[in-house]
């Protein structure tokens, strides 16, 4: 790796779970995301059922005292693949560019070489309107692997009228919709069976990792999450069995602002205009909360981007995802180093 210049008065250490690195942490996210908005709450959640079967480790940075940096190295849990790493750096907008990110990922990579499985794929993200955090990823030899397309929709502006016929057809279909709390509420064993259909929904949706696992811890721990948003799963049903999903859940530090969930319709059952009858009834629930507006992401070829369009969401800046391998160059500018989301 090349030479990095470290700041004179740049600390890094780990992560210590004080209300003090919590809200650091957050601030400094919500400094480079404004319109992305996260909390201390999700991150307290995100922190206390994190899995302990996969590494995980957080650091902060501190100049002279002032918290100025956060980032993260891991095995993601998502990832049924050994070796593989997610590294994000994140520093604050007014500090960047003065070698902080570069001196962060110099103190990563010395970590990451020392733990087993050894690294065999480093996985960040960057968003595109940062053009710096792009330079700062290539640089030292990530290469892009996968555009998710942001769009969000204006709800208040959203018309449902020239989806009628559709919903006509939908509802002559026999197809059922329950909310989740509908369906736990007479079965006990929703969970698992909403789980197991959801391990099939996933298999299609486009993603770059070789094996992608959906466990049912992860599964149990968005259920669980608080900015679940109650009657906003819906499932749809062919008799007993699930056949397709959508939801909405809160943004905790921004109410008015809801994120989109997996949206997906089983093979079986696919251009039956299920997936827009459901994304339709979800967006009038969001109506009748009076959100404000409504945030999705999609693969940039995934057809779901397509119906989001005809839906009314609009493109904003699109998330990046990178990838390297171990052999590849791992030196750049230290004038680049920016934030990695």
């Amino acid at each position: 790796m090349g030479k990095t210049n470290a700041p004179e008065g740049l600390a890094i250490r780990p992560f210590d779970d004080s209300d003090r690195d919590y809200v650091a942490s957050v601030a400094i996210w919500n400094a480079l995301w404004t319109d992305e908005p996260t909390s201390v709450e999700g991150m307290r959640y995100a922190n206390s059922t994190r899995s302990s079967k996969h590494f995980f480790q957080r650091l902060m940075a501190e100049l002279d005292g002032t918290i100025v940096a956060t980032a993260i190295y891991r095995e993601p849990e998502w990832a049924d693949e050994p070796g593989m790493y997610g590294v994000q750096i994140r520093v604050l907008p007014e500090y960047q560019k003065r070698g902080i990110g570069s001196t962060i990922y110099g103190h990563i990579m010395e970590r990451l070489s020392e733990l087993r499985p050894e690294p065999e794929k480093l996985v960040s993200d960057a968003r595109e309107d940062q053009p710096h955090s792009v330079k700062f990823l290539t640089d030292r030899g990530f290469e892009q692997k996968q555009r998710q397309q942001v769009s969000r929709l204006d709800v208040a502006s959203f018309d449902s009228a020239p989806f009628a016929d559709g919903k006509a057809r939908f509802d002559a279909s026999g197809i059922t919709v329950k909310t989740f709390e509908d369906y736990e509420a007479e079965d006990p064993d929703a969970r698992r069976k909403a789980y197991k259909a959801y391990v099939e929904l996933f298999k299609d949706v486009p993603i770059f990792v070789d094996r992608f696992e959906l466990t049912y811890e992860m599964f149990e721990r968005e259920l669980n999450a608080p900015n679940r948003l109650p009657g906003a799963i819906l499932l749809a049903f062919d008799g007993d069995e699930i056949v397709a999903t959508t939801s909405l859940w809160k943004r905790l530090a921004d109410p008015g602002n809801l994120g989109t969930g997996l949206t997906a319709v089983a093979r079986s059952h696919r251009r039956r205009g299920i997936a827009a009858a459901l994304k339709v009834r979800s967006i009038e629930f969001a109506k009748s909360l009076d959100t404000r507006v409504i945030q999705t992401d999609n693969e940039e070829n995934n057809p779901m981007y397509d119906l989001n369009v005809r839906l009314g969401f609009k493109p904003t800046p699109a998330w990046l995802i990178f990838m390297k391998g171990p052999d590849e160059p791992a030196a750049g500018d230290d004038s680049s180093a920016g934030a990695q989301g």
